[in-house]
């Protein structure tokens, strides 16, 4: 995914349709790796819940402000921090290094807050902005 997105801004190959397809895609894949762990029983539901909370919100959001205002949102790196750290987490927990799983359920859940904060506040700059 870095190296995807690397190249495209190397290459000067962004699109629109990639501004959009590849946070998408890091959505899919870190709550189809949450769900997956749940199932195992290996992470807890509302972990699980918080993340596919914070991303509709955010999309839903983003949404709105590409409807309303014609504006495409793009990610923030505090976001791909969070999405980055509660990857790690789910593969470490997915291979079973769970000795420190509540500091790092802890860290991720702070992380995933934190950035939907920043995007909330984004959102309602935009929406205040426009009135």
């Amino acid at each position: 995914d870095w190296l995807d997105g690397f190249l495209a801004r190397k290459l000067n190959q962004v699109t629109d349709y990639g501004k959009i397809i590849d946070p998408l895609a890091d959505k899919v894949m870190v709550i189809a790796g949450g769900l997956a762990l749940v199932l195992a029983g290996i992470i807890p539901l509302w972990f699980c819940a918080v993340i596919i909370l914070r991303d509709v919100l955010i999309l839903l959001g983003g949404m709105f402000v590409q409807r309303k205002y014609g504006l495409l949102l793009m990610s923030n790196m505090f976001g791909k921090y969070a999405v980055g750290i509660v990857s790690l987490v789910l593969m470490l927990l997915a291979i079973r290094v769970d000795e420190y799983k509540a500091i790092m359920l802890f860290i991720a859940t702070s992380m995933l807050v934190i950035s939907f904060l920043l995007y909330a506040k984004r959102f309602l700059e935009i929406v205040k902005g426009s009135k």
